[in-house]
């Protein structure tokens, strides 16, 4: 008889994201990094002290610091440091806007993603379940956050 396959004891995680600009119809993210954490954004960023930006929520200043990379350089890398010790599984979007990982141990994950949208920023930050075999994440079309000119 035919070998049999025994069933997968990993998952691997499909991930479909789009953004919906103030304008026009929902786009694809390119080129848009995903983690899988073990703790949310703002417990993460919490926890290892830092600091919002000035009038802003920890998750408010990530948007502002990718826009503008330049007043908010610190920031940025502080915070991506943070959140690269929590990351267990990344993967960046295609043009397409999908990204696929692989391997990843099934159980409770947090799911971020931040991608720069002209002057604003689209993100994700939920809880995910994986589980052992094919997962696919079709992220609903995510809000751009305009950030507004203060230099006018």
């Amino acid at each position: 008889s035919a070998p049999v396959a025994p069933p997968p004891d990993k998952g691997t995680v499909v991930i479909n994201a789009r953004i919906s600009p103030t304008s026009g119809s929902p786009q694809n993210v390119r080129n848009a990094k995903f983690h899988l954490l073990d703790k949310d954004i703002e417990t993460i960023l919490s926890e290892a002290r830092i600091e919002p930006i000035e009038g802003n929520t920890l998750s408010g200043s990530l948007g502002l610091a990718l826009v503008y990379p330049d007043r908010y350089g610190d920031f940025w890398r502080d915070a991506m440091r943070a959140i690269a010790a929590h990351t267990k599984y990344s993967g960046t979007t295609d043009g397409g806007g999908n990204a696929k990982l692989q391997g990843i141990m099934p159980k409770e994950y947090y799911l971020f993603g931040i991608t720069k949208v002209g002057r604003g920023f689209g993100w994700w930050n939920a809880p995910v379940s994986v589980i052992a075999g094919q997962n696919n994440l079709n992220l609903s079309p995510q809000s751009v956050t305009e950030i507004p000119d203060a230099t006018g």
